[in-house]
């Protein structure tokens, strides 16, 4: 059976999460195991192959939708980039626990948690806003420019 793409990005996703949560907890020491993996010799390499993956393959996909002639338009560029950074955020909470973002290390500062607090009460407006411009394009019957 066909997946839709969402399907494919919430598995994706989902597998990201798992990962992320297992080798996270990788030692040194279980970076130098060798991998059964076929074109990585150690876990290390296998690691590293992971954040060239993807790129490797956006890079694929890119080429195969050209015949489509279906560019991003410039919401969509801009929510591609906003995922890239979304992903960066992400990445700067691999390997803290649960306490630590309640932690204030810098006196002043706020805490991990309040960022993320912060982070989340503006995608929530964010989110209300896109969907009221919609909203009132719609009723008025505006169809969406491509």
């Amino acid at each position: 059976m066909s997946m839709s793409k969402s399907e494919y990005v919430e598995k994706l996703e989902k597998l990201r999460r798992e990962i992320t949560e297992v080798a996270a907890s990788l030692t040194c020491e279980d970076l130098e195991k060798p991998a059964s993996f076929d074109v990585c010799r150690s876990i290390r390499l296998l690691l590293y192959r992971m954040c060239t993956h993807d790129l490797d393959h956006a890079q694929q996909i890119a080429i195969t939708r050209e015949p489509f002639r279906r560019w991003l338009n410039e919401a969509e560029l801009i929510v591609s980039r906003a995922a890239v950074s979304r992903g960066n955020l992400y990445a700067t909470l691999i390997g803290l626990s649960d306490s630590q973002l309640y932690e204030h290390p810098i006196p002043g500062q706020w805490s991990i948690a309040e960022i993320l607090d912060h982070v989340v009460a503006a995608d929530e407006r964010r989110l209300r806003e896109f969907r009221l411009v919609i909203q009132k394009r719609e009723t008025r019957g505006n169809q969406p420019k491509v």
